[in-house]
């Protein structure tokens, strides 16, 4: 069980209280793992909200994390790795990890491009395909194509807010991704990648029209056998 956050964009104009309760309602789902897909902190009036707050959040196997566009209009990006990694989140941007979980193997890994580098350097797939889970937690939709080709089995992404503004029948008219709408928000199947685009938790521009804020939750089962 996966609980997906994304697109926090901490800069004051909604209120901690907000947040304290998003971290509440994660912790509430006792969830195995909580990826947090980028857009994190925009003003440094909100550092001490990821102590107070996001400090809080729990996962039985660990909470992971990548920046977003936004996290660069802070002084310092490093510093909000920094201070993320020093509440315990484990920063993914560029990197590799494996981890074992519910007897699965899982290789986690994050891409930030093209706003930070480098990307990830991802070992082949092995000829026989029985190599681990491959999970990949990018800030944008637009690593879906780097996704694919590197075999990944399921990718986290946030970046588009669902549209922010839906028209009922229509549905998204504006999304910031080189693919326009098509990945706006929901889950998707490009073989041999199912991606997750988050609607997001908050946004600069907090206005939205039929397009809720996002906790999700991803499930993932084992696929069933029988005997022949």
């Amino acid at each position: 069980s996966i609980a997906h956050l994304s697109d926090l964009h901490l800069t004051g104009g909604i209120p901690q209280a907000y947040f304290r309760r998003v971290v509440e309602l994660t912790n509430e789902l006792d969830v195995d793992l909580v990826m947090l897909s980028g857009d994190l902190v925009e003003k440094p009036v909100c550092w001490s909200w990821i102590d107070d707050t996001f400090a809080r959040l729990r996962a039985r196997h660990g909470v992971y994390f990548v920046l977003g566009n936004h996290d660069r209009r802070v002084p310092s990006p490093d510093a909000v790795r920094k201070a993320m990694s020093l509440c315990g989140m484990a920063d993914l941007g560029g990197r590799v990890q494996l981890a074992s979980l519910r007897g699965v193997e899982i290789m986690l890994a994050g891409n930030e491009a093209p706003w930070f580098y480098p990307v990830p350097e991802i070992p082949p797939m092995p000829d026989a395909g029985d190599g681990p889970f491959r999970l990949l937690l990018s800030h944008a939709p637009d690593q879906l194509p780097w996704a694919r080709q590197n075999h990944f089995d399921l990718m986290l992404a946030g970046h588009t807010h669902g549209g922010q503004i839906r028209i009922p029948g229509l549905g998204p008219i504006i999304s910031p991704s080189r693919f326009g709408i098509r990945y706006s928000d929901g889950t998707f199947l490009e073989p041999p990648t199912t991606m997750h685009v988050s609607r997001g938790v908050s946004a600069l521009h907090t206005l939205r029209f039929n397009c809720p804020p996002e906790l999700a939750v991803l499930t993932l089962r084992r696929a069933s056998t029988s005997a022949l």
